[in-house]
């Protein structure tokens, strides 16, 4: 392979080559730091031992694409069978200083200012950190006293029994109707959810808020809660509906209520509507290995 002025960058066979100072990089790692997907992968398929390429700094293409916040580049190296993916995913820059110690026991990498991965992460995440715990914590308080308030709304109505009992039996007048069993359903699926919500937010408010708790920890949480929270809503609403249409069973005007039940649905449709970009994001968030790219590149 050859750049543009017919230099050669690459040679079939070479297990790494090294790009001084003044020479460009060779075409992967451009690709690389720009987050050029297809020709990565088109050039592994052509000659998979330029995975070793590395530049002045002796940074290789997974070094480069990390550092460029291009997820779908690591992603790749990651599920590809490179050659020797070890080493590539190994390869530290020129930065990096190990220790070690007389019996030979290598200390954690630092550089050359003697800062850990650990170390430069927090010092660089700290006002993200902030604004997250900040905005956790004010939303996990609204939600949490939401789910209080459906909690005990559902209490009230799981321990009410719409027709009376039987006198002397004490079993319910309406246990043979099928929206009866709708009533009774729904109401402690309402109960439970809004608990789980409520113990979910709880649980985000006591939270210590450290930087690796919002990688996996926070994120399952909060995504519990809010699922929790959406199926307690839905609940709650169907519990209200069967409630009402149990005591209009004998009515004229059960036929004008639909309508109306159709109305109480608008709040859940609101209420999905405005929060799955946050859902979403959530959902990748707890279940994907490589976070998505959150901003296009401009080439």
């Amino acid at each position: 392979m050859k750049l543009a002025d017919g230099k050669p960058i690459l040679e079939e066979g070479l297990v790494t080559r090294k790009t001084t100072k003044n020479e460009p990089e060779t075409v992967i790692l451009i690709a690389a730091r720009n987050g050029v997907a297809e020709i990565v992968e088109k050039i592994l398929e052509v000659v998979p031992v330029a995975t070793h390429d590395v530049n002045a700094e002796n940074k290789n293409a997974l070094l480069l694409a990390v550092e460029n916040r291009q997820p779908h580049i690591y992603k790749l190296l990651l599920e590809r069978n490179t050659l020797n993916k070890d080493s590539v995913f190994l390869v530290v820059d020129n930065e990096v200083c190990d220790e070690v110690l007389p019996s030979k026991i290598v200390l954690p990498r630092c550089n050359d200012k003697g800062k850990t991965p650990e170390d430069l992460f927090i010092e660089n995440h700290k006002k993200l950190v902030t604004k997250g715990r900040e905005w956790l914590s004010s939303s996990s308080q609204s939600y949490s006293v939401l789910a209080g308030i459906i909690a005990t709304v559902s209490f009230a109505t799981s321990s009410s029994v719409p027709g009376g009992l039987k006198e002397g039996i004490g079993t319910p007048n309406l246990e043979r109707q099928l929206v009866f069993h709708l009533f009774a359903i729904s109401s402690l699926i309402a109960l439970s959810f809004s608990i789980t919500a409520l113990v979910a937010f709880l649980a985000i408010l006591t939270s210590r808020h450290q930087e690796s708790d919002f990688g996996k920890d926070l994120p399952r949480k909060f995504f519990v809660g809010l699922t929790s929270l959406f199926v307690s809503i839905v609940a709650i609403l169907i519990s209200f509906c069967a409630g009402n249409l149990l005591q209009t069973k004998d009515n004229i005007l059960r036929y004008v209520e639909f309508p109306v039940y159709l109305a109480a649905c608008l709040p859940i449709a609101y209420f999905a509507v405005v929060h799955f970009p946050l859902y979403f994001d959530l959902t990748l968030a707890t279940f994907t290995t490589v976070p998505r790219r959150s901003f296009d590149v401009v080439l």
